[in-house]
């Protein structure tokens, strides 16, 4: 970010992570049944001109250049929307839970390839931010216990899963 403390762009990408986390929840709930690449195209259609009313007032307004078009269309369009249509797909298959998991690898991997290729330096902040991040994953990974039966026993069903018969 830049700057010492990071500012305003701190508190955005702590805004944008959760997001991203509360994203694979509903895509889970509300649109598993829609096809990927629709609900990614929707999405950034929706997000692009919300992301425009914050970025135009702070960055101001853009210099068009053929390599800066370029990268939009490559990065934007293939690589955001591609990426997003996949990360959409993994949630069908392996649910909210399952799909975020990928997300805990990315920064860890970032730091990772910062140190060893471009000889980056690893600060205490980065090492505590990676073992809270393996701490992450391992919570989510962890075994939970098995419901206790309930008195006819069988499994006990949440109550927001439980349907009345009539």
């Amino acid at each position: 970010m830049g700057t010492p403390g990071g500012g305003t762009g701190a508190w955005l990408l702590i805004a944008a992570a959760g997001c991203y986390a509360l994203g694979a929840v509903l895509i889970d709930r509300w649109f598993a049944d829609l096809p990927s690449l629709s609900v990614s195209a929707a999405m950034l259609i929706a997000a692009t001109p919300l992301t425009m009313l914050i970025a135009l007032p702070l960055e101001g307004s853009p210099r068009w250049t053929t390599a800066g078009v370029t990268a939009v269309i490559l990065l934007g369009a293939a690589r955001t929307a591609g990426g997003f249509a996949a990360f959409f797909a993994l949630i069908k298959n392996a649910g909210a839970h399952g799909a975020s998991l990928i997300t805990y690898a990315a920064p860890v991997v970032a730091l990772a390839a910062g140190f060893a290729i471009r000889d980056e330096p690893l600060s205490m902040p980065s090492a505590i931010g990676t073992v809270l991040i393996l701490l992450g994953a391992w919570f989510c990974l962890r075994q939970r216990p098995a419901p206790p039966p309930t008195s006819a026993g069988g499994p006990a069903i949440p109550a927001s899963q439980r349907t009345v018969e009539g």
